[in-house]
């Protein structure tokens, strides 16, 4: 099992597109955290999680952080993956109406 915590950094209101936080995924494998490092690891997470949190290869879906793997997933899953991705790319790079 795959767990992810978002958090949003203290000082910059609401949560919003740019605002700046920090995730934590873990798994079987181990942590990756990007909260306590010096000079700080926080990112726009709205815009980030995709690209850094879930990669894709033959084996199925897996997660890393600078110290290694943190979980890998089966197959099956990926397909469920794939799709919501599908689903969910036009409403994001789509003209806003």
């Amino acid at each position: 099992m795959i767990t992810v915590r978002f958090t949003v950094r203290a000082g910059q209101g609401g949560a919003g597109g740019f605002g700046l936080g920090d995730m934590a995924v873990s798994g079987n494998l181990g942590t990756a955290d990007s909260a306590g490092h010096v000079p700080h690891q926080g990112m726009m997470t709205y815009l980030s999680v995709v690209q850094l949190l879930v990669r894709r290869d033959d084996d199925g879906l897996s997660v890393a952080g600078k110290g290694g793997g943190v979980a890998r997933t089966e197959d099956p899953v990926a397909s469920d993956w794939e799709a919501a991705l599908a689903v969910f790319r036009p409403l994001v790079s789509g003209p806003k109406t």
